[in-house]
């Protein structure tokens, strides 16, 4: 989502309090939620915990090629 300049002068013109308040306002409608629950968190983060050691083994691929791999795979 695009913010006019206007919108944003606007709030640049306010005191750092109040900047303040309409940010924590902001950051209150964000749904932060994932709906994960602790067996998918845990899975997801030891397949994080598996990449970064493979990204440290060097154990890379180029990501055009994945994004290539995934094209084909998922085309009609």
């Amino acid at each position: 989502m695009a913010v006019s300049q206007t919108l944003l002068n606007e709030l640049m013109n306010l005191d750092g309090k109040d900047r303040l308040e309409v940010a924590q306002l902001l950051l209150s409608t964000v749904d932060d939620g994932d709906d994960l629950d602790d067996a998918e968190r845990a899975r997801l983060h030891a397949a994080l915990d598996r990449s970064l050691e493979d990204i440290k083994a060097g154990r890379l691929r180029d990501a055009n090629d994945v994004i290539a791999e995934l094209q084909a795979r998922h085309r009609p």
